[in-house]
């Protein structure tokens, strides 16, 4: 009778080994996903001149708090920010309006242009201080990549 407990205790240390063991997998494999980059992407056409624009993200972090934006010709949706080629913005959200033929840009820094962004859309670069005001203004036609 001692030998059939100690089969039986051994089946079951050996059923909840294998439990725990997936358990830690399932575990471990959630914890490699933390602080991998993530992307956000958007385009905008601009029918006037046939041309396309891409607003890109990307965020990192452990906890999600870096993050770095780019107004680019460039389709591609993962990217390393080139400030000869790309609009960059640092941290902050990205405020902009679109119209017929151009882009109006709401940042807090002023941008110069990238010296090989060459495009037939317009800019215009409105250096705004207050974004909490532009955050109200989203219902206005102003538009916010977050």
């Amino acid at each position: 009778m001692k030998t059939f407990f100690k089969v039986v205790a051994f089946i079951a240390l050996v059923a909840l080994t294998f439990r725990a063991g997936m358990l830690v997998e399932r575990e471990l494999k959630e914890l490699d996903e933390i602080g991998k980059p993530t992307y956000k992407f958007r385009s905008i056409y601009f029918d006037k001149c046939k041309a396309k624009l891409y607003l890109k993200s990307i965020t990192w972090g452990i906890t999600g708090n870096h993050s770095t934006s780019v107004l680019s010709l460039n389709p591609t949706r993962e990217f390393y920010p080139d400030s000869t080629k790309e609009y960059i913005f640092e941290g902050d959200d990205f405020f902009y309006r679109q119209t017929v033929d151009s882009l109006i840009i709401y940042s807090r820094d002023l941008l110069s242009r990238p010296k090989l962004f060459n495009t037939c859309i317009k800019f215009k670069i409105d250096e705004s201080k207050n974004y909490s005001t532009l955050n109200e203004k989203v219902l206005t036609g102003i538009q916010k990549f977050d």
